[in-house]
Parts: C-alpha cells; structure tokens; sequence
C-alpha cells in the first residue's frame, strides 16, 4: 500500500525515513510529504498536501502518517481534498486542539519567527469544530515520556513534552493508543512502529 508520511513543525522527512524503512520491510511503498513553515503560509502547505493527496487516491487503496502539525495539515487537506478516502490515518503525537504549549511558545520572538503562519494557526485554531471528526479509520498515538508534577503547564496529566494525551484525542471515531516516547522522537520507538505495522497489516 501507499503511504505518505509528513513531518511535523521544526523537522523534515529525513524525521520519518526510519519508520519509512520499517513500511517498506513490511512490504508498504513510504512517500513524504515535506514543508518550509518559515518560507509559505499554512494555507499554502495545506493545499500543496490536498493536491497530493488527490494524486495519491488516485493510484488505490492508500494511508496517511503525520507528525505532530503534520498530523493536522492532513486532517485539515483531507477535508479539501476530495476524492478517495485513506484507509488509515496515523497521527503521531498530533494535536487536537490547540495545544498549551504552543500558547506559550507563542510570546517567544524565535518561535514566532520559525514557525510564522503554521504557529500562529496551532494557537489560534478554533478546534474542535474547525476541523470535523474523520470520516475515515484514525489512529492516534500520544507519548507519555514528558515531565510530571503540577508545575509543568500539563498540571501532572499524562503527556510527552509538548502536548498531554488529552490534547491528542479526536473523539470516540479514533483509537487512542500511548508510548513511553518524548514529542520529538516519537515516530522512531519501538511501540510506535509496530502498531504502525500491525494497524497497516489490518487493510492488506
């Protein structure tokens, strides 16, 4: 099967080539889909994706990775794109609602600089209801490698670093699954790839 992997905010493809080797031992044909925050707006990348995507459904039965805002470029231009539905949406530590830690990343001038329109789209997005329930099967994995204690923004809730696992969940039409994993590494564990593997091996 097809399957098209999209980095998320701050990394590139070359994130996701691990996990992309795993597809391919396991018989799938991995693509990527990579984005330039600071050099296109959000919408920009979102309709470069849907046109991707439509390409993509054209070929058969396909299925989607996406990383952390490459998990909500894909929810967001399957919406626009029309035409075939994904047998499988993974989203991998990808956020379902704007996520606190982007809120506060947001007052910091670097980050604000790099992450331009898709930064600002993470803090202002009017989720849940922007962005419609999937149509479609949906995994989501959440990490649960990020720091405890109510001093952190997460308030001693189960997360990864960069978002708590509530903050991934998209409603009883996804299956939630959790790794010990950090946000950023998150693809490459262990855990990760074989529900990956087993969850793909479903539709074959």
């Amino acid at each position: 099967m097809n399957v098209l992997l999209v980095h998320g905010l701050g990394r590139t493809s070359l994130s996701l080539r691990r996990l992309g080797r795993d597809l391919a031992d396991a018989g799938h044909r991995p693509e990527y889909f990579g984005y330039r925050p600071w050099a296109e707006s959000y919408a920009a990348m979102r309709n470069r994706l849907a046109v991707r995507l439509v390409m993509l459904s054209e070929q058969g039965p396909y299925a989607l990775i996406g990383h952390s805002l490459g998990g909500l470029l894909l929810r967001d231009a399957l919406c626009h794109a029309g035409g075939r539905m994904p047998e499988l949406l993974v989203l991998l530590a990808a956020p379902a609602a704007p996520p606190r830690a982007a809120r506060l990343a947001w007052r910091l001038p670097p980050f604000r600089w790099f992450a331009r329109d898709a930064g600002r789209e993470l803090v202002e997005w009017a989720a849940p209801g922007e962005i419609p329930d999937p149509r479609y099967r949906c995994l989501v994995i959440a990490g649960t490698r990020g720091p405890g204690g109510r001093w952190t923004p997460f308030r001693g809730e189960a997360n990864d670093g960069i978002l708590a696992v509530s903050e991934t969940a998209i409603g009883s039409a996804a299956r939630l699954a959790t790794v010990r994993a950090t946000h950023t590494f998150i693809m490459n564990h262990p855990d990760t790839r074989a529900i990956i593997r087993e969850a793909l091996a479903m539709d074959r």
